[in-house]
C-alpha cells in the first residue's frame, strides 16, 4: 500500500504545483492586462482626435482666407484665369488691392479728379448718373423714340467730352469696345460699319488740348485684342490715333461672342469712361454684374457707356441697361434693320 500511496501523493503534488503554476500566470495576466488594454486604448482615442483636428485646420484656414473681408460669404471671382479659345490677351484674376495693380495704379493725372462719392451705387470718381434709356424706333423693347445724335447721358468730370453715335462721356482716359462677332455682319454688314464708323470718329475727336489724355481700343468676339498688343492706355498723339484707326478700318466680323473679358480687361486699364458697343443676346448674371460693379469701383471707372444693337424679335437683355445704371453710364438700343 505504502507504493500506492507513494504514487498518488506523487500524482496529487504534481496537480497542486500545476494549479499553482497556472495560478500563478492567470494573476500575472490579470495584474498586465487592463494596464496594457487602458494605455491602447487611450493611444487610439487621442491619435483619431489629433487626426480630427488637423483636417479641420486645414479646411477652416483656407476657407477663413477665402471670407475675409467679404461679409455674403461669396469666394468665387467674376473672370477666369484661363486663356479663351482661339489666343488673344487674356483676362486677369482681380486685383483686391487696385494700388499694388500696376494697371489701374498708372494714373498720374488723378491729383485733378473729383472726390469719390461715397454714396452705395457711385462707381469711381464721379457721382452715378441715372441712365438715360432711348430707343430709336417706337417699334422695339421699351418703346419711345428721339431724334438722331442726341446724347442720351452728358457725363461728369474733367477732360474732354466725347461723344460715341448717341452717346457722350466727359473725361481724360477712354476706352472704346467694339464687338466684331460674326452676327455684327448681319444685315448687309450694317453693324459693323456703323461700330467702325462711329468708333473711327471718336477716336479722331481726341485731342490733348481739350483734356483728352489716353485712350485704348478693343475689339472682341470669342476673345479680345488692342490695337497696339497692349493692356495699358497709350497717350493720345497723332500716331497712336493713325494706327487705331488703321486697325478699326481692318476689322471683320467673325467667332463667338464673349463681352465679358473683353471687358474686365477695359475696367483693368483704369479709364475714366467706357463706351462698350455689342449685338450679344446673352443675359449676364446678377453676381457677374455685382463683380463688374465692384471691379470698376476698384479701378475707379467713373462711367461704362453701352450701346446694345439688336434685331427685331430678337432678345434683348436687360443686364445691359442694368450695367449702364450700375455703373455711372447710359444705355441706347439700336434697331440693326433701322441703321444709317
Amino acid at each position: 500500500m505504502s507504493g500506492t500511496q507513494d504514487h498518488y501523493k506523487s500524482k496529487l503534488s504534481f496537480w497542486k504545483w500545476k494549479a499553482r503554476k497556472s495560478a500563478a500566470a492567470e494573476g500575472k495576466s490579470a495584474e498586465k492586462t487592463p494596464f496594457w488594454t487602458s494605455w491602447t486604448g487611450s493611444l487610439a482615442v487621442h491619435a483619431a482626435a489629433l487626426l480630427l483636428l488637423v483636417a479641420v485646420l486645414a479646411i477652416d484656414r483656407p476657407v477663413r482666407r477665402a471670407l475675409k473681408g467679404r461679409a455674403d460669404g461669396e469666394v468665387s471671382f467674376l473672370f477666369s484665369d484661363e486663356e479663351p479659345a482661339g489666343g488673344g490677351n487674356t483676362a486677369e484674376t482681380p486685383n483686391e488691392n487696385p494700388a499694388a495693380d500696376p494697371v489701374s495704379a498708372e494714373t498720374p493725372e488723378t491729383a485733378d479728379d473729383p472726390v469719390p462719392n461715397p454714396e452705395e451705387d457711385v462707381i469711381g470718381t464721379a457721382p452715378a448718373v441715372i441712365a438715360h434709356v432711348r430707343f430709336h424706333d417706337s417699334g422695339s423693347e421699351g418703346g419711345g423714340s428721339g431724334p438722331a445724335g442726341i446724347s442720351a447721358g452728358d457725363g461728369t468730370g474733367t477732360g474732354q467730352t466725347v461723344r460715341f453715335g448717341d452717346l457722350q462721356g466727359r473725361g481724360k482716359r477712354f476706352v472704346f469696345l467694339v464687338d466684331r462677332s460674326e452676327s455684327m455682319k448681319w444685315p448687309d454688314g450694317d453693324p459693323i460699319r456703323v461700330a467702325v464708323a462711329d468708333a473711327l470718329a471718336s477716336i479722331g475727336s481726341l485731342d490733348p488740348a481739350a483734356g483728352a489724355q489716353k485712350f485704348q481700343l478693343i475689339a472682341f468676339n470669342h476673345h479680345y485684342e488692342t490695337f497696339n498688343g497692349g493692356k495699358r492706355l497709350v497717350e493720345v498723339t497723332s500716331e497712336t490715333k493713325r494706327q487705331a484707326e488703321s486697325f478699326l478700318s481692318g476689322l471683320a466680323p467673325d467667332g463667338g461672342t464673349d463681352p465679358l473679358a473683353a471687358l474686365d480687361a477695359a475696367i483693368r486699364m483704369a479709364p475714366d469712361v467706357i463706351f462698350f458697343l455689342t449685338d450679344a443676346e446673352e443675359e449676364i448674371s446678377a453676381l457677374s454684374l455685382r463683380r463688374i460693379r465692384d471691379l470698376a469701383r476698384q479701378g475707379s471707372v467713373a462711367q461704362i457707356h453701352v450701346i446694345e444693337f439688336g434685331k427685331p424679335g430678337g432678345k434683348h437683355p436687360a443686364a445691359y441697361r442694368k450695367l449702364a445704371e450700375q455703373n455711372g453710364g447710359a444705355y441706347v438700343y439700336r434697331d440693326v434693320t433701322a441703321l444709317e
